[in-house]
């Protein structure tokens, strides 16, 4: 409080308002009293001596260095104040402003010095909490730097048990595949043979259809027809191959049991072809300038695939048979592969 104290002190020194001057009133009484004092301690006083005459010769050349010294020889007249006079200070509107001014300013002072103290102790505690959240993030820095390390743990060890498991799931998908194919059915084409009648004129053959494998097969298509082709190792229309465009009767083969037997005239519309007579020289001729082809498909489901009947699980068995003329007049395997084989 010591400090607030000097404040109020310099405060109230600065706006304080002048005394009079000493020997100064500003009463006009207490004027008159002094001149009736002077008047009567003159009055008291013995009377002065007359001055000696002046030499009028003198007078003139030593006038002005007469007066000096006369006025230099007077004797000291003393004043005698019997009683100190009454002094009166008049204070005004603008004293009380200054006043309450300064008050209001040190009201003021006081309260930023109150609010400053105020400031620094939240100060104070906020850099408390600081330094306490500091430490608290440290720890939970640790404690995540901890957690990571063991998360790289796990994500290591559950890549490892990911690449374990895609391998066992790689295996049974395997060897559900290898036992899919082991038990599956599989339709083949045998015995195509050509009609003995004139073959190359009025070309037809037939063929059977034998299941070798294990569970039973249903037919969903098939298609057994001739063309011409200027190649003897696989025919020009291809069509075959794709398994479209056949007929569907939905017959049942079972396995190792009494196969399929189909004929080029079953079909319908037929897709029996009439060579004209230059075709027919050119086939026949040795060696031979086109090709006759006998050409089909048998399309089938399984029993894994039989319930779904999609398209995807669809099994294709393409043939395709080059006939030739002598010696051997005969339809013969070509060497082109996936003819003559089940998907």
């Amino acid at each position: 409080m010591r400090p607030f104290s000097a404040l109020f002190i310099a405060l109230l020194v600065s706006h304080q308002t002048a005394l009079p001057a000493p020997r100064q009133s500003s009463d006009p009484h207490a004027g008159a009293t002094q001149s009736v004092q002077h008047k009567a301690s003159s009055k008291d006083a013995p009377a002065a001596k007359p001055p000696p005459p002046l030499d009028p010769a003198a007078a003139p050349a030593d006038q002005g260095h007469g007066s000096r010294k006369d006025e230099s020889n007077k004797p000291e007249q003393s004043v005698k104040i019997t009683e100190v006079p009454p002094v009166t200070v008049r204070t005004g509107k603008g004293d009380i402003f200054y006043v309450v001014f300064s008050a209001l300013l040190l009201i003021v002072s006081g309260l930023q010095a109150w609010l400053l103290c105020r400031t620094l102790i939240f100060v104070r505690r906020q850099s408390h909490e600081m330094t306490r959240q500091r430490r608290y993030m440290r720890f939970q820095w640790k404690s995540m730097q901890e957690q990571v390390g063991k998360m790289e743990e796990q994500l290591t060890e559950m890549e490892r048990q990911t690449a374990a498991t895609r391998e066992a799931a790689d295996a049974a998908l395997l060897n559900a595949e290898a036992v899919m194919r082991g038990e599956r059915a599989w339709l083949l084409v045998e015995d195509i043979t050509a009609n003995a009648i004139d073959f190359i004129r009025h070309p037809h053959f037939s063929f059977r259809v034998v299941n070798y494998g294990r569970t039973p097969a249903q037919v969903q298509g098939y298609r057994a027809y001739c063309q011409i082709s200027a190649s003897d190792e696989i025919p020009d229309d291809r069509s075959f191959m794709d398994g479209s465009g056949g007929r569907g009767d939905d017959p049942i083969v079972p396995p190792h049991g009494e196969p399929l037997k189909i004929s080029s005239t079953d079909m319908w519309p037929p897709f029996a072809i009439e060579p004209t007579q230059e075709e027919v020289e050119k086939i026949a001729a040795n060696p031979p300038e086109l090709y006759l082809w006998a050409c089909g498909y048998v399309s089938y489901w399984d029993v894994f695939g039989k319930d779904a009947q999609e398209v995807k699980d669809l099994k294709i068995t393409p043939f395709a048979m080059v006939y030739r003329g002598a010696p051997q007049t005969k339809l013969m395997r070509p060497t082109f592969p996936f003819l003559n084989r089940p998907t």
